[in-house]
């Protein structure tokens, strides 16, 4: 693929400003946490031969990252087989694979935000997924790390961001549609995995779903009211900005809809948080969200500027 940028393996640091180093350290005999700077490590994305099934020996593609501060790291990974030759198709950007889009989180674990296909993303009634991922890159500014994974689609180009500040667990999310060839009227996004987990004692029934006492349906917290840490996996949330949707879900999968109505020239965008708590019992996970909803939500307003 001649327009895929290939990164190998490098580490970015997010450095706080002057002033932000000075604050903190005004503040520091207020607060029993003292936070390092966030950090960005990327691999990829890259050729490869698959072994996969129904793909074993294609051509594929694969690439992961990291996202790290001091309070909690991340881990993101991508494989999917892009051998036009063997589906015996024309577009070079399809893509294809066991479990698609083939984005998924694989730390803290593997299974809250699925590590094959955490995320659907569909333009009107296209798959984003079904196109191979053009660039994994680094735009860590300001402190925060931030990694974008863009895609090129017949109907234009997607980037889905992932950020995390340096005093702060979640991931914050933005999707943006743009650089349009077409008109697109709709996007719907799907985020979803096993938030009861994955172990042996893990079971579905056990799965719970609380979400946002305010009644504003902000947020969901998800995870496993039987096997709880430090033996089972952790809960994990979901804060979105139900204002700016049409419609949004938490279950499995969560969901959100945006009639955008966008035609080439312009552009759209959806944001949302995640989180995992892999040391955090339900109850301490639930006063967590309770008491950093609206912070979050206002850092998530902030951080991602464009107009929705």
């Amino acid at each position: 693929m001649k327009n895929m940028q290939i990164h190998h393996n490098r580490k970015i640091r997010a450095i706080p400003t002057l002033c932000a180093a000075m604050l903190a350290a005004i503040a520091a005999p207020l607060h029993s946490e003292t936070f390092t700077e966030s950090f960005a490590d990327i691999n990829g994305p890259q050729v490869v031969s698959l072994t996969m099934k129904d793909h074993d020996k294609h051509r594929g593609v694969q690439g992961s990252f990291k996202l790290g501060n001091s309070l909690i790291d991340y881990g993101v990974v991508y494989r999917a087989c892009n051998d036009v030759v063997a589906h015996d198709e024309t577009d070079l950007r399809r893509a294809w694979g066991q479990f698609m889009p083939g984005i998924g989180f694989n730390r803290p674990n593997v299974a809250s935000w699925y590590y094959n296909n955490y995320i659907k993303i569909l333009l009107d009634d296209m798959p984003v997924g079904e196109y191979i991922i053009k660039d994994i890159r680094d735009e860590s500014a300001d402190g925060t790390a931030k990694v974008v994974v863009t895609w090129e689609t017949p109907k234009g180009m997607v980037d889905l961001s992932f950020a995390l500040m340096r005093d702060h667990k979640g991931v914050f999310q933005e999707l943006k549609v743009y650089d349009l060839k077409d008109k697109v009227d709709r996007i719907s996004v799907e985020l979803g995995g096993y938030y009861w987990g994955f172990g042996k004692e893990d079971k579905k029934s056990d799965g719970f779903i609380t979400t946002d006492p305010s009644g504003h349906d902000e947020w969901a917290l998800m995870g496993n009211k039987v096997n709880e840490p430090p033996t089972g996996t952790g809960p994990c949330a979901l804060l979105t900005l139900p204002k700016e949707l049409d419609g949004v879900k938490y279950g499995r999968p969560n969901s959100m809809e945006k009639t955008v109505n966008v035609a080439p020239g312009q552009s759209a965008t959806i944001r949302w948080v995640l989180w995992m708590f892999p040391d955090l019992s339900n109850k301490k996970a639930l006063e967590y969200m309770t008491n950093e909803a609206a912070n979050t939500r206002e850092r998530l307003l902030k951080l991602f500027k464009t107009k929705p």
